[in-house]
């Protein structure tokens, strides 16, 4: 079959496939494929493509995104920045967004949502949405997009998220943040959902106050309650308070409540997503480490509509339109598009909401102004709940060099004037003070507080209680987690802690990522298991050839033999970096 292959191009840049004739690797029926392709700003190219044959043709808009680039930003945005009934096109959030010194150059919609305008949770997305460091909607059992600083990561985060008086320390599992599920025994809600909770029969609720900033994750916020608790639902959201709402189990828990008590919420995410900034998701995983995922049936899977979709590998991220319910743009099924996914290079993929709401928005860097670049088959952008924007981050303004000239020089005279700093006190990744951890446990029941007893470094300590009990030829382990991981940007020979043991002989490690996450699991130097009873100073070497900035997530005792399946407790002192201790 002879194929025209019409070539638009207003760089010389091919990130792939190599030349435009490589299209028809793909579209191996296609008669014409029209291809044009150009530079947004560096870093982003953007590719169409119009695809003619007898059985198929397409309508598609790609966006690469190099997202290595200092100068590229990946970010969630929400529609009228509320979840309930705040629909917008993506337009309307990428213009809200939009601002001097950073500029939104690409836009695509995002997560399915609450359809149903009869009920309570309309517009709320399906899934996760993270925004700016904020905790607006918490996880679902679906795939997930995490955005970090020249990251991205396409799996489904863990995530632990909890409240606890600090009259009486019980802790509650919060089953969900700003949304309602059928199985939760405790909900809670912020400003963001909307003006107030669901109203519904069945459940308390009771206000806490004191929330100082947005509903930050990997992090405490300590809260004060409001008066006495309320049934039915529909609790006014007022800024800087949280509701909490509770049913079945999580009734009990409200109840012991009382005006001007203390409650501590915290929402921490698991590694890899402890440090991501934002994050989205879909539907179905697409590709999952290069490989094409097992699908259902189901006519959303098997049936060509338009597509929204994001795959990513190690250097960009890939959004992707795909039109259809039109004469000369037909739609992909899911299987169609992964293996799309696949011929552009993702190493990972997930599908966003599609159909009426497919949509792509790229800017003009003459003037930035947004304008569609796909064709949405109902022939206008339809309200969505939220969207995935691409923003460019330059110097807009030209600052006066004389003051930063003066300001340098009077910095410099003061430096001069200085004597060479020694080698301070070695840092401590001190975050038993601040309360900043959580514990976590597979095959475990873990429990920690602050204890009366001092390191003979003279720090206070944390009591590690645990209960250890795995099946047959499975590991428990009960973690200690850092809410938020610590970063080293200087990498020590070893890191160390004051640690008093029970003799129990578990294993004791430190966990740590590099930049390309990789895992470094740092075993003790003299003994990796606690055999001994009292204080004893533990080193963790870090291997040599390790490449900052390094993060590290949490400690841990590991067992895996069923004779030493126990409970027991350990008291550890700060984590130390350490670059000159020898004893």
């Amino acid at each position: 079959m002879l194929k025209k292959v019409l070539v638009w191009a207003s760089i010389i840049i091919f990130l792939f496939p190599a030349a435009a004739g490589a299209w028809d690797g793909f579209f191996t029926d296609a008669e014409e494929i029209e291809v044009r392709e150009e530079e947004i700003v560096p870093g982003v190219i953007r590719i169409s493509l119009q695809v003619t044959g007898p059985e198929d043709k397409q309508s598609i808009q790609i966006l690469r995104v190099n997202h290595r680039s200092p100068d590229l930003n990946l970010r969630a945005a929400l529609g009228q920045d509320q979840l309930t009934g705040g629909l917008e096109t993506v337009r309307a959030q990428a213009v809200r967004a939009d601002k001097p010194g950073e500029r939104v150059v690409g836009a695509i919609n995002a997560d399915f949502f609450q359809f149903d305008r009869t009920a309570s949770t309309y517009g709320v997305p399906l899934g996760l949405h993270v925004e700016q460091g904020e905790l607006i909607a918490s996880l679902m059992h679906y795939p997930v997009m995490g955005i970090e600083a020249g990251k991205v990561y396409i799996e489904q985060p863990r995530m632990v998220t909890r409240a606890t008086s600090l009259s009486s320390g019980e802790t509650r599992e919060i089953d969900a943040i700003n949304r309602t599920v059928f199985w939760g025994n405790l909900e809670l809600f912020t400003p963001r959902f909307g003006e107030k909770t669901p109203q519904r029969e069945g459940v308390l609720e009771i206000v806490l106050s004191g929330l100082e900033r947005p509903m930050a994750y990997n992090t405490y916020h300590t809260l004060q309650v409001e008066g006495e608790p309320r049934s039915g639902g529909g609790t006014p959201l007022e800024e800087g308070q949280v509701v909490l709402s509770a049913s079945w189990e999580g009734i009990e828990f409200v109840q012991s409540l009382f005006p001007g008590g203390q409650v501590r919420i915290v929402a921490a995410f698991l590694p890899p997503f402890q440090i991501i900034t934002d994050a989205l998701a879909g539907s179905h995983y697409l590709l999952q480490d290069g490989q094409k995922m097992e699908l259902d049936t189901r006519p959303l899977v098997t049936g060509r509509h338009p597509r929204t979709a994001v795959g990513t590998n190690a250097n960009e991220t890939m959004l992707v339109t795909v039109d259809g319910r039109q004469d000369d743009a037909y739609g992909m099924n899911l299987h169609e598009l992964a293996d799309f996914f696949l011929f552009l290079g993702a190493k990972d993929a997930i599908n966003f909401d599609g159909g009426g709401s497919t949509t792509m928005l790229v800017s003009d860097p003459e003037n930035w102004n947004l304008h569609l670049a796909n064709r949405p088959s109902e022939g206008r952008e339809r309200a969505v709940s939220n969207a995935l924007l691409v923003t460019y981050s330059f110097d807009e303004k030209v600052l006066p060099k004389v003051e930063e000239e003066r300001e340098e020089i009077e910095i410099t005279e003061e430096r001069e004037n200085e004597k060479p700093e020694e080698r301070p006190e070695p840092p401590i990744i001190d975050h038993w003070a601040r309360n900043r951890f959580f514990d976590y446990g597979v095959y475990a029941r873990t429990s920690i507080s602050l204890s009366d007893h001092i390191s003979p470094g003279g720090k206070e300590t944390i009591a590690f209680e645990y209960t250890l009990d795995a099946p047959e030829g499975e590991t428990a382990a009960a973690y200690l987690y850092f809410v938020g991981p610590m970063i080293l940007e200087e990498i020590p020979p070893f890191l160390g802690m004051w640690v008093h043991g029970d003799g129990s002989g578990h294993w004791l490690r430190v966990e740590t990522y590099d930049p390309d996450e990789q895992v470094y699991r740092l075993d003790a130097v003299e003994e990796s298991r606690v055999y001994w009873e009292g204080w004893r100073y533990v080193q963790f070497p870090i291997p040599d050839g390790i490449e900052g900035p390094l993060k590290v997530t949490r400690i841990y005792l590991a067992e895996f033999r069923q004779e030493l399946m126990g409970s027991g407790s350990i008291y550890l002192g700060p984590l130390e970096v350490n670059f000159d201790r020898e004893d």
